[in-house]
């Protein structure tokens, strides 16, 4: 179920129920109709009632076979009288739960599957292995725009500190900011959540280990001398585990972080070995040479 994301809502006679997904859910709408003058009335009567801009907006659509916007970008689409082909509606849809509604009763649905030789990037550098390599099958040169915005550089690290990379898995990206991490709709840039994580800024990543690693279900960020598992669609937080040896749990903190099958793999850094301080100290840290790398006492599985 989407809660959040886009929603294509096709026809101007569809307009009541385009303002009643705005109103009683987080979708951003989109009204797309081919006629111009209904398009100019849809606008009127949307921004009469308070609703036209940031809940819905309007499109007038310049095809009748197919549509102006790019590959797996809704959520959910709305399309009563079926004039589109079905593979055309499939194609905007986001994959693997994606769904168009069909038929002047809305009694027919269509679901996207997940996407076929989808990669992924679980941890620093891809994978446990350190391969930066996401084995994605569907790389090639034709590229297209498929989103940009939000978070924006706010609450993000600035990139000459050359932080912690983001991560990805099912559909989802996890960017990390400055002590918290966002959970966005990787298909188009909804940012779904956004979880404080005290202590989790890193810097000078080349010279330190990741500190992220996600799973199907939680993705785990080291936070001081903890590991947090945050849920993957909420940014709940679900588990808070501690270093093992609890002599270590005021002295050290929790350094290099990895999912490997049932395993959370995990080491101890002293506390002050990882860099966080941000400025130009350190932009000193992370560029010039003959600095130290981060370096751990213990590791351990859990």
């Amino acid at each position: 179920k989407a809660h959040k994301g886009y929603c294509l809502v096709l026809g101007s006679r569809q307009a009541d129920l385009a303002a009643s997904v705005a109103r009683l859910s987080d979708l951003r709408v989109i009204l797309s109709e081919a006629k111009a003058d209904k398009v100019d009335k849809l606008c009127r009567d949307l921004a009469a009632a308070g609703l036209y801009g940031n809940e819905i907006v309007v499109h007038q659509l310049e095809s009748s076979t197919t549509l102006p916007y790019a590959d797996h970008i809704f959520n959910l689409v709305i399309a009563p009288e079926g004039n589109l082909p079905e593979d055309e509606l499939l194609r905007v849809l986001r994959p693997k739960d994606g769904a168009a509604l069909l038929g002047l009763k809305l009694d027919k649905a269509l679901v996207k599957p997940p996407l076929e030789g989808a990669g992924e990037w679980t941890h620093l550098y891809a994978e446990p292995g350190n391969t930066a390599c996401s084995r994605d099958q569907n790389i090639g040169a034709d590229l297209a725009l498929q989103w940009f915005g939000r978070p924006g550089p706010e609450r993000l690290l600035d990139r000459h500190h050359r932080s912690v990379s983001p991560l990805y898995k099912n559909g989802f990206l996890f960017i990390p900011g400055n002590e918290r991490v966002f959970g966005v709709d990787g298909y188009n840039g909804t940012v779904l959540w956004e979880t404080e994580v005290p202590e989790s800024r890193r810097i000078a990543i080349m010279r330190d280990c990741g500190s992220m690693a996600v799973g199907d279900d939680f993705i785990y960020v080291a936070s001081g001398s903890e590991c947090l598992a945050l849920k993957v669609r909420t940014g709940e937080v679900s588990r808070r585990i501690s270093i093992p040896d609890e002599t270590l749990a005021t002295s050290h903190e929790w350094g290099y972080l990895a999912k490997v099958g049932g395993l959370l793999l995990g080491s101890a850094v002293k506390k002050g070995g990882i860099r966080r301080k941000y400025g130009d100290e350190g932009i000193r840290e992370t560029y010039w040479d003959n600095r130290p790398p981060v370096c751990s006492d213990l590791l351990y599985a859990i």
